[in-house]
């Protein structure tokens, strides 16, 4: 089971060191990335490591809950294939919650913020016209209290002819 030498085909067909191209590393159409064993054949991490997050998150987890514990030496196994694809793959839906989470907190601030300045500009517009009519009102009672003088005035002058 050990693997073709150089100038040899391997499973897929095709010379060993040949990107897959269309192809995956079994053969088939559409295989994509090898993970694990094969996945370090093709410059994707250490053999049996897994997706490069999944292990590093694996072995900053580890190493965290080590030192927690109080073993400060303790070596870190890597994690199998099948282990390190679940853990990617948790991670991967994980990431996917917090940024869908992450954008609606960051949408309703957006909106929460439209709004608020749209109240703002209707406050200030509504201000603008109060202080518009505030204005107006302390014309017409300057006028008002002018004719009040003019006629209180003429009142005072016709008393005072009258008496004379």
């Amino acid at each position: 089971m050990g693997s073709p030498g150089p100038g040899r085909r391997g499973a897929a067909g095709r010379e060993r060191g040949a990107p897959a191209g269309l192809w995956g590393a079994r053969g088939r159409a559409g295989g994509g990335l090898r993970v694990g064993s094969e996945g370090h054949r093709q410059g994707y991490g250490e053999p049996g490591a897994g997706p490069a997050g999944a292990a590093v998150y694996h072995w900053v987890e580890m190493r965290t809950k080590m030192r927690i514990m109080g073993f400060r030496g303790a070596t870190i196994k890597p994690l199998n294939e099948e282990a390190a694809a679940e853990l990617g793959a948790e991670l991967l839906g994980e990431a996917i919650v917090f940024g869908v989470g992450g954008l609606c907190i960051f949408l309703e601030y957006a909106r929460q913020a439209s709004n608020t300045r749209r109240k703002e500009e209707e406050q200030s517009s509504t201000l603008l016209g109060l202080q518009e009519q505030v204005a107006e009102l302390g014309l017409a009672v300057e006028t008002l209290d002018a004719q009040l003088r003019e006629v209180n005035r003429l009142l005072l002058d016709v008393s005072t002819s009258a008496k004379k």
